[in-house]
Order: C-alpha cells, then structure tokens, then sequence
C-alpha cells in the first residue's frame, strides 16, 4: 500500500507541477514519466505476486475452512 501511495503522490506532484509551471515542466516530462512507468511495472509484478501467493491451494483451503466452520 504504501507503494501505491507513494506512486499516487508522484503522479499528483508530476501533473501539478505540469499545470502551474508549464514552460519549466515540458523537457524534464519524459523523464519523470519513465521513472513513474517504472514503478507501475513493479507495482503490477507486485500484485501479480500477492494475487499468486493469495490464490494458491493452502490459502484457498484456508479461507473454505474459515467461510463453513460447521462442517
């Protein structure tokens, strides 16, 4: 979570910055915009990892378990 927040600040700074300084902003936009694409990239390998991890047969017997405790 803390990455997604730390990604959401970045971009809202990026555009805010876009949009008071226009003129200051447009030739170093690239290359703020690569360094955003590369922390979505690891953001997604992230989820992509969780959703494995969260998905796999222990933790989906796990969670049956805890969703019909009477039987």
């Amino acid at each position: 979570m803390a990455q997604c927040d730390e990604y959401r600040n970045a971009t809202a700074q990026l555009l805010l910055r876009a949009l008071w300084h226009p003129w200051r902003t447009r030739w170093r936009m690239q290359t703020r915009l690569r360094a955003l694409g590369v922390g979505v990239d690891a953001l997604h390998r992230g989820q992509e990892a969780a959703m494995t991890v969260l998905a796999g047969p222990a933790r989906r017997d796990a969670l049956a378990e805890q969703l019909a405790p009477g039987q």
